[in-house]
């Protein structure tokens, strides 16, 4: 695992508006964001949040009971290693959380939604900090969001009417009681506003905010808002903060663009390097099989090493994203650093002209989105037209990337045991999948005319030809990195050692453990 240097978190509000939601991508790259926390997100009649296959999503376990859909919402990016964080639980779909594991120790981070009319984030957060979880299993704590509480200690001085009403002073004095209980300081800067209301006096407010654990406030490098990158359908403004700590980052295999190899320079060199080792026997031993799976796994790596070009795929951008949307996008953000420069003189022109570009910037990614389904629809044929029908038809999936959750094992004795890492999952999952061999069966007699017909498990080439030749391929691919169609164009080649190892399965001489190295080849 390589260290992932200086978290880096974006959190913002998005009134639940999908054209807000997209700008986030769009601004947000997975390259430079570890975690991007949402209020108030948008969902789609199934109840997904539509994102990429760089974020994984963390809702509240209250998310979409009795038709309640969450207002707090966490995507993390796909490069930090699943070890490295798991979710944590809550009860109100106001609150989400993540723990994460860093050289420090471990952080965890509450995201929280408090609209004006309940409390139920904020009670939830108490209760999880009264019972203990927090503060007996983390080294650290965070809480960030949209608290909708307004208080002397970052509000400015103008906007003292709203810590003097009675809610808004409860409120506020609530939230500075559970900082002095917990030991919480505020991360992000007094009389930084985080909102521009849509009203005629587009008066700028603080309902955002972070509060972080005191030891942790050292650690901070960067906790600030960034207006220029608000985007379109929100007034909220992004609240990004550093920390210079680290956590695991994940070792994820090149992406190659198998489309474009030279298959027959791929096969020379497949043949180089399999010519390196001695001709392959019938592997009669657990040891011989994964030796053969090893060496024939190594041979296709290092052909597609000089032969598959790596791709670079876009981190953040749709396939209806257009270069007329990053032109306007950066239009926007660079009339939102004027806009920002001139804050203090509220009828300078450059504010009205920052608003009406954010209008056009929404227009232009509805319309974006909208043509291109429109053209694609278009272009239909007899084939594509039945993807047509399953897009309409099916429910909308969210695009994100899947991660198995922490387990609960229940031992002999009746107590459970959380399965958090990645190790003890596998190992979970190995034992149940494929458990132990009872041990010596006793097995009734063959009858002697139906021997010989008991040993036959000698599987043809043939056979195997017309397995590979069934393969999808370019179907996903196994942990080897080796797809579906670099099988079959070099079946010729590897016929020889994928059928003794075919024939090693058949009889029974190796576990699944060992098979599964080469899955695609002897499926």
């Amino acid at each position: 695992m390589n260290p992932c240097r200086r978290l880096r978190f974006w959190q913002q509000n998005c009134n639940t508006s999908h054209t807000s939601l997209s700008h986030i991508l769009s601004v947000a790259d997975p390259s430079e964001w570890d975690v991007v926390f949402l209020q108030e997100p948008p969902f789609t009649r199934a109840g997904t949040i539509t994102v990429n296959s760089h974020w994984f999503v963390i809702l509240p376990s209250a998310h979409g009971k009795d038709d309640a859909r969450a207002r707090s919402a966490i995507l993390v990016n796909k490069r930090l290693a699943t070890n490295a964080w798991e979710e944590l639980p809550s009860s109100s779909r106001d609150l989400s959380g993540l723990r994460l594991r860093t050289e420090l120790g471990t952080v965890d981070i509450y995201n929280l939604y408090s609209d004006q009319a309940t409390a139920e984030g904020l009670d939830d957060l108490e209760r999880i900090m009264d019972s203990g979880g927090s503060r007996g299993e983390s080294d650290y704590v965070i809480w960030l969001g949209d608290f909708n509480a307004h208080n002397s200690l970052w509000e400015p001085q103008r906007n003292a009417h709203l810590w003097r009403a009675r809610k808004d002073r409860e409120r506020g004095d609530r939230i500075i009681a559970l900082l002095a209980e917990y030991g919480m300081l505020m991360a992000l800067p007094g009389d930084k506003p985080t909102l521009e209301t849509h009203g005629r006096t587009k008066n700028r407010t603080r309902p955002d905010n972070v509060f972080c654990s005191a030891d942790l406030l050292d650690y901070i490098v960067t906790c600030d808002t960034r207006e220029p990158d608000r985007g379109p359908r929100t007034d909220h403004f992004p609240v990004v903060t550093e920390l210079d700590v680290s956590v695991d980052a994940s070792d994820g295999l090149p992406r190659r663009n198998w489309r474009a190899v030279d298959w027959d320079k791929f096969r020379r060199t497949l043949v180089e390097e399999l010519a390196k080792y001695p001709d392959p026997s019938e592997p009669l031993t657990e040891d011989e099989f994964r030796l053969l799976c090893e060496r024939l796994t190594a041979s296709f790596q290092k052909a597609a090493d000089r032969h598959a070009p790596e791709v670079r795929p876009s981190p953040y951008l749709k396939r209806w994203w257009t270069a007329e949307l990053t032109k306007e996008r950066e239009h926007c953000r660079s009339l939102g650093r004027v806009s920002e420069k001139w804050e203090t003189v509220p009828d300078h022109p450059v504010h009205a002209e920052y608003r009406s570009c954010l209008d056009e910037y929404g227009r232009m990614l509805d319309s974006a989105k909208s043509s291109h389904w429109e053209e694609w629809l278009e272009t239909l044929d007899a084939h594509s037209v039945w993807n047509a029908h399953k897009y309409v038809n099916d429910l909308p999936m969210d695009c994100r990337s899947a991660r198995v959750p922490t387990l609960e094992k229940r031992e002999a004795d009746g107590s459970t045991r959380k399965l958090r890492d990645n190790k003890s999952k596998g190992e979970e999952f190995f034992c149940s999948f494929f458990p132990q061999h009872p041990g010596d069966v006793v097995l009734p007699e063959i009858d002697i005319a139906l021997r010989d017909l008991a040993d036959a498990h000698f599987v043809t080439r043939e056979q195997i030809r017309r397995a590979v030749a069934n393969l999808s391929p370019y179907k996903a691919l196994g942990h080897d990195g080796i797809p579906n169609v670099a099988i079959k164009k070099c079946i010729a080649v590897v016929e020889e050692c994928v059928t003794r190892m075919v024939r090693a399965r058949s009889g029974q001489t190796t576990k699944p453990a060992q098979i599964c190295r080469l899955r695609g080849m002897i499926s």
